[in-house]
């Protein structure tokens, strides 16, 4: 039931296996015998019951959270505005920044210029 070693257990599958853990042992069976027929170390089981709120929690933060250096809707907008422009048709970012670099227009980061470059073909 738990599965090769390494491999993430989903949420509700480890909620199943800790229940039928919590039943096995209260009718007297020992933690290792149990964990050796669901196929779950003992070690793992102690670190779910230590945190068994923390994973759902975790990834709820991590997913609430929006990176530092998300490009906002004016500059993507200005990168789509410059890329559509006549003389930028044919050029790829690659070309498009050194080029507005020697015109000494600084927009962005060649980075963050690739990637919202990258994020409007996508969005296409």
């Amino acid at each position: 039931m738990g599965g090769c070693r390494g491999q993430l257990t989903p949420l509700d599958d480890r909620h199943t296996i800790l229940k039928l853990i919590d039943d096995a042992t209260a009718a007297g069976a020992r933690l290792s015998a149990v964990c050796t027929v669901l196929e779950v170390s003992p070690r793992t089981v102690q670190r779910w019951q230590c945190h068994q709120n923390e994973p759902a929690q975790r990834k709820s933060a991590a997913q609430q959270r929006l990176p530092e250096n998300k490009l906002s809707e004016k500059e993507r907008d200005k990168i789509i505005t410059i890329c559509n422009q006549k003389q930028f048709a044919n050029m790829s970012p690659n070309q498009i920044v050194p080029t507005l670099a020697d015109q000494g227009a600084y927009i962005l980061l060649f980075a963050q210029h690739l990637r919202g470059f990258v994020n409007f073909a996508i969005s296409l």
